[in-house]
């Protein structure tokens, strides 16, 4: 906590486009990581069922309260057509590859029920695909390569002594909305998010990140 920005602010972006409990109350939080959406979610009044493509993740999922942790593909969840009232996806769809991402798409369409609802966060595709350089006390933006293209990324930061490295793979916000547009799903809301307060956000060069869109927050709905 502190060095990530869902504790500091994004997190309360994302839950404000989450739905309260409906039908038999059942959310899969699939790329759930560590499982701190799914704990949200539960203290919410969701059943959660975790999912993640790394076991170890899930265990630490388990280990911190969701009995329910699934190790798995997000292309091949082994649940049911229509199993789930709620699916979300929280910084996971930018760290698939295109094989996992095509399929994922279909895949969550396939596990929700009809009217379900599907909550998605990832990095920004203009953030993302921005070269960054931190300064002294700001930040430059340089452009290297293409928004309309596909290529990895990633970006390093340190802080309070500890040192973090954030990897994904830049697509345009086409790429993602064609995606779900043709698994059938349809827009509700869609969130651009960025530092709400650069005086008061832990974030190095805040002042310049909130001049551009960091989280593409979305809510979609299975018709």
């Amino acid at each position: 906590p502190g060095h990530d920005s869902y504790w500091t602010f994004h997190g309360r972006a994302f839950h404000s486009l989450v739905p309260e409990p409906s039908g038999q109350g059942l959310a899969l939080g699939l790329a759930c990581g560590e499982g701190r959406v799914g704990r949200d979610l539960e203290a919410a009044g969701w059943k959660v069922v975790a999912s993640d493509y790394s076991a170890r993740l899930c265990a630490h999922a388990r280990a911190s309260g969701l009995e329910m942790s699934v190790a798995a593909s997000a292309a091949d969840v082994p649940f049911r057509d229509g199993s789930f009232d709620l699916i979300t996806v929280f910084m996971g769809f930018h760290d698939f590859d295109q094989e996992v991402l095509d399929s994922a798409f279909a895949e969550c369409a396939r596990l929700l029920r009809p009217g379900g609802q599907l909550v998605v966060a990832i990095n920004h595709p203009v953030h993302s695909f921005l070269h960054v350089e931190r300064l002294d006390d700001s930040l430059n933006f340089t452009v290297k390569h293409s928004y309309f293209g596909e290529f990895p990324y990633e970006n390093s930061i340190s802080r309070d002594g500890i040192s973090l490295t954030f990897r994904g793979v830049q697509r345009s916000i086409a790429r993602y909305l064609g995606g779900f547009m043709g698994a059938g799903f349809e827009m509700k809301q869609l969130l651009e998010v960025t530092v709400p307060d650069p005086e008061t956000t832990n974030h190095k060069g805040s002042a310049d990140w909130a001049n551009i869109p960091m989280f593409l927050d979305l809510l979609l709905r299975k018709p």
